[in-house]
């Protein structure tokens, strides 16, 4: 993204009252904990590292916090 990254953009629509508990799934090529970490904690509600296998991603927790 030109302008923000995925952890700013994440806080972002963390602070729109609409969106306190839309779900947020990283989409990473990096799968270092403190990236996942970095993600959580930025608001995320879950990580996936790529390639993509899509019962990974079809199980992951889309339930916002």
């Amino acid at each position: 993204m030109p302008r923000m990254n995925g952890l700013d953009a994440t806080r972002a629509v963390r602070l729109l009252p609409a969106h306190v508990r839309t779900p947020i799934i990283a989409y990473t090529g990096n799968a270092f904990t403190e990236v996942r970490v970095r993600c959580i904690e930025a608001g995320m509600t879950g990580f996936v590292t790529k390639p993509v296998i899509l019962d990974v991603l079809y199980s992951t927790n889309f339930e916002a916090l």
